[in-house]
């Protein structure tokens, strides 16, 4: 069965808990890590069905994360999270395969964005 999970990496607390009510609301689970290196130390990249990540995160910024992904052949769809960002790390973003999402965001919005990004990648499995 695909996975249903859907990684948020966000260092402040109430955005984890925001992005974790947008994901339940859509019918699917949410795990969620303080920081890049938390991330790496615990999850399992086979079971994610998609990554919310922040863009400013305290030690390994979100791109560098996002990098090592895809160096890692991650297959899953990633949302970068910014609430400022210049056009070259969007640009960057956008090579690596990820959405950049400005905050402040639409909660509905980003939680069709979110299933029908996993509905996708469960079509493609």
């Amino acid at each position: 069965m695909a996975s249903s999970k859907v990684v948020i990496v966000d260092n402040d607390e109430d955005i984890r808990r925001i992005l974790a009510r947008i994901v339940q609301s859509v019918g699917l689970a949410p795990e969620a890590y303080a920081s890049a290196e938390a991330f790496i130390a615990d999850a399992d990249l086979r079971s994610i069905a998609c990554l919310m990540l922040d863009h400013r995160l305290p030690g390994m910024q979100g791109i560098a994360l996002l990098e090592r992904l895809v160096s890692d052949h991650a297959a899953f769809p990633v949302f970068l999270i910014s609430g400022s960002h210049d056009a070259k790390t969007a640009t960057r973003a956008r090579e690596l395969g990820a959405v950049i999402v400005g905050k402040p965001f639409d909660t509905r919005d980003l939680g069709r964005r979110i299933l029908a990004s996993v509905n996708v990648k469960r079509a493609a499995s």
